[in-house]
């Protein structure tokens, strides 16, 4: 049966952070349970140690081979050093019309004709009528009416935007139909 004695925080923190025994070989000593060490932890806000290995631990020489011998067919592990004319390929591959997200500077030309639309729409939500304060303001979106991808000679028009707040915008987004007859109306 086990022990329902109390718990001392000095011999608690002897034991464990002078001592630096586990939990677990506590409980054992004071013939109690591992949960009830690690609540009066937790109860007298003593610092929990990181279970698992030892960090800063040395490795021993086998254990190290052994990790080596894994490793060997690893290509990920091994590594390889970069040239400074294959860095400089690199860096210059990766900016301006040479960068990923670069697509004929249209993110530019979007951006100014959401601009355009909610400056157009007061920043309001043409649906229920939600107005916002500035032009970056995140819960009102604009939306195209007819879709980029059916009408790509539309996508700068602003004629074919709507300011949509956050919900209407959800609600309506895959439901153009629907939102063509509440505009008309």
């Amino acid at each position: 049966m086990k022990n329902t004695k109390i718990i001392d925080k000095k011999c608690l923190i002897q034991k464990y952070i002078v001592e630096n025994k586990t939990t677990t070989e506590i409980a054992n000593e004071l013939n109690c349970s591992p949960t009830k060490i690690g609540n009066a932890l937790i109860k007298y806000k003593i610092p929990r140690k990181k279970s698992g290995p030892r960090k800063g631990s040395k490795l021993s020489l086998e254990h190290r081979q052994k990790i080596s011998l894994k490793n060997l067919n690893n290509t990920y592990c091994k590594g390889h050093k970069l040239s400074n004319e294959h860095k400089q390929k690199i860096s210059k591959g990766c900016r301006g019309k040479n960068a990923p997200s670069y697509i004929d500077g249209r993110k530019k030309k979007l951006n100014a004709w959401k601009k355009q639309v909610r400056i157009r729409d007061k920043m309001a939500c043409q649906i229920c009528g939600v107005q916002k304060q500035s032009v970056e303001d995140k819960n009102i979106h604009t939306h195209h009416i007819k879709s980029k991808k059916d009408f790509p000679d539309l996508v700068y028009d602003v004629d074919n935007g709507i300011t949509l707040c956050r919900s209407c915008h959800m609600t309506y987004e895959n439901r153009p139909k629907v939102l063509l007859k509440l505009i008309k109306e």
